[in-house]
């Protein structure tokens, strides 16, 4: 993980288990100036292309994300 790399992002970027163009959805939102809003709702509304054991670890990340 890089030093400037959140853990959200790390995984968002780097875990197997999330679809692709969801994964790239999620990337695109973190990265916006509404991402704290976003990414909660977008994990939420696509929980199931998001690998079970993953997604309590999103939801976890997401809602407890700082930067």
């Amino acid at each position: 993980m890089s030093e400037t790399m959140s853990k959200l992002e790390d995984v968002l970027r780097n875990h197997n288990g999330i679809n692709i163009v969801l994964r790239q959805k999620l990337i695109k939102a973190y990265a916006s100036d509404n991402g704290r809003v976003e990414v909660p709702r977008l994990i939420e509304d696509n929980a199931r292309l998001i690998n079970a054991s993953l997604l309590p670890l999103l939801r976890k990340l997401a809602a407890d994300e700082d930067s």
